[in-house]
């Protein structure tokens, strides 16, 4: 069993709780503003006797645009953040980061054909697991690959999608839109994957 599997069966603490095995900072304003960031990661510095791996899972959200290449380079090329107070975080090589984003794309105007790169260079140098879409999903289960096709792609889950957190929910829904009776609602016995993803 790797680090990461050991860490993600430990409880999931989100930022704000102490002795957080996961700590997860969510980056929503346009420009990212690192001394906010800082603070957040000083709030979970471990005292120098603790030594004990961690996950910490940036959520970059689509509206950031500013700052991005800045703050990936600082923290894990540099592997360190520093506050305009004069505070520094250092990044521990026992730790794991997960940068989680769909970033920005553009046409590459110097190809002929203008694909698409990412606006944050950054991202194209680290090693990333691309999520695909409900109707990829749908078409890598009929074996109609997309070009780019990895065996790391995430796709759709469907342990997942017959949990009873997604059947109940899914179920109550698909019934309402189908103008199905709901008193026939049953959890413990999964709806076919394909009809879900062919909603999408």
């Amino acid at each position: 069993m790797n680090m990461v599997t050991a860490l993600m069966e430990k409880p999931y603490v989100k930022v704000g709780e102490e002795n957080s095995i996961v700590v997860s900072i969510p980056l929503y304003d346009r420009t990212i503003v690192v001394d906010e960031v800082l603070e957040v990661l000083l709030e979970h510095t471990n005292p120098p006797h603790v030594r004990e791996p961690r996950i910490f899972h940036f959520d970059i959200s689509h509206e950031v645009q500013d700052g991005v290449d800045a703050f990936l380079f600082q923290l894990l090329v540099l592997g360190c953040l520093s506050q305009t107070s004069g505070s520094v975080w250092r990044r521990s090589d026992m730790d794991y980061y997960i940068i989680e984003s769909m970033p920005l794309l553009a046409r590459d105007s110097e190809t002929q054909v203008g694909k698409l790169k990412c606006m944050h260079r950054c991202l194209d140098i680290l090693p990333d697991v691309l999520c695909r879409s409900p109707k990829e999903s749908l078409d890598i289960f009929d074996e109609s690959f997309p070009d780019d096709f990895s065996e790391t792609d995430l796709i759709f889950d469907e342990s997942e999608f017959a949990s009873e957190t997604f059947q109940r929910p899914y179920q109550y829904l698909s019934g309402l839109d189908g103008d199905e009776a709901l008193t026939d609602i049953n959890p413990e016995e999964p709806e076919e994957t394909g009809r879900l993803l062919e909603y999408y």
